[in-house]
């Protein structure tokens, strides 16, 4: 296959024409994007473009740069990246906390950061500033770029694949008037390549985003990604539930009550398009059986790492988790004390 130097400006990998099979094909040789990239766009076709990256090796090229690592509010345990401090130091790492719109407008900013705070702290991770953003309604998006442009090092920007690192991108540029159109926001993991976008007189490196271990969304279908990934604040479903009940979550995830001394409250946060069903207690031989190991008194997010979590407060319970193949969760003290 012939060999170009044109770069997609959508994933950063080179153009070609040759084979409509292969990465990075457009029809025509003067489109800046390629095919995958521009139906994304124009079409918003949510598709999974995960590949392999030599992760270590982009790392190493952060040294001495200013970094904003984008961490996603649903799930800032896992997507904190822990062994960040290896490559970046403490004064040159800032946190965006993104889609803090999806969150109940009832919970205030310092709950949040505190609690961000005792994650970094048990995740190994040192940082200069935190600070809490949404690409969906714009939340502190001026005062990110005003930071960009007053710093005397251009700025990388990391994080995993679908934290919304392109859509901050996309909203920066938009906040001080620059064109954004290039920019692909709905393709998890679209870019394969550092990309150099220019911003006024400084310029922002936009990396690949790391392949999250153990996330859901490696596994899922375009369908299934359109379904579990929510553009409005998630709303919060609460059941009492007995000993010996069940919770379907989508077919995607079964949550149980095995054991319990009496019925208990538990919160289900997901899409709002992932319906939830209650039915007797039941195993699912397809899947991976999880007993939850957790420590009576504290109120506990279960988050199902791509999917969503449950919140509850540990008591006499037997709960069980269960997950396909490959599928991690975690178990953190909760947000809501």
């Amino acid at each position: 296959m012939k060999s170009y130097n044109k770069k997609c400006k959508g994933c950063g990998l080179n153009l070609q024409s040759d084979n409509i099979d292969s990465p990075g094909y457009t029809p025509k040789m003067d489109f800046s994007i390629c095919k995958k990239c521009f139906r994304a766009k124009n079409y918003g076709e949510i598709s999974n473009h995960l590949t392999q990256i030599d992760q270590e090796k982009l790392l190493k090229t952060l040294k001495n740069k200013n970094v904003l690592l984008i961490i996603d509010i649903t799930n800032p345990y896992e997507t904190m990246l822990s062994n960040i401090n290896e490559y970046v130091s403490k004064d040159n790492l800032t946190l965006l906390i993104n889609k803090v719109d999806l969150l109940p407008k009832s919970i205030n900013e310092e709950s949040i950061l505190e609690w961000i705070d005792e994650i970094a702290i048990s995740r190994g991770i040192s940082f200069k500033n935190a600070s809490l953003v949404s690409a969906h309604n714009k939340q502190n998006i001026d005062a990110v770029a005003e930071f960009i442009l007053e710093n005397n090092k251009d700025t990388s920007i990391i994080g995993y694949s679908n934290v919304g690192k392109s859509s901050i991108i996309k909203s920066l540029l938009n906040s001080i008037m620059m064109d954004s159109e290039s920019l692909i926001t709905n393709a998890i993991g679209s870019t394969k390549d550092v990309l150099k976008i220019e911003f006024k007189d400084k310029i922002i490196e936009d990396y690949p985003g790391f392949i999250l271990s153990g996330s859901y969304q490696n596994i899922m279908t375009s369908n299934d990604l359109k379904k579990t990934n929510s553009s409005k604040e998630i709303k919060v479903v609460n059941y009492q539930l007995n000993e010996g009940q069940t919770i379907n979550i989508g077919n995607y995830a079964f949550f149980n009550v095995k054991k319990a001394n009496d019925k208990k409250g538990y919160q289900f946060s997901f899409s709002n398009l992932v319906k939830l069903s209650r039915s007797k207690y039941s195993i699912k031989e397809e899947m991976i059986l999880y007993e939850l190991d957790h420590n009576q008194g504290i109120r506990y997010d279960l988050i199902i790492s791509g999917l969503g979590k449950i919140t509850f407060k540990s008591d006499l319970q037997k709960l069980e988790l269960q997950l396909p193949k490959g599928v991690k969760y975690n178990l953190i003290k909760s947000l809501y004390q």
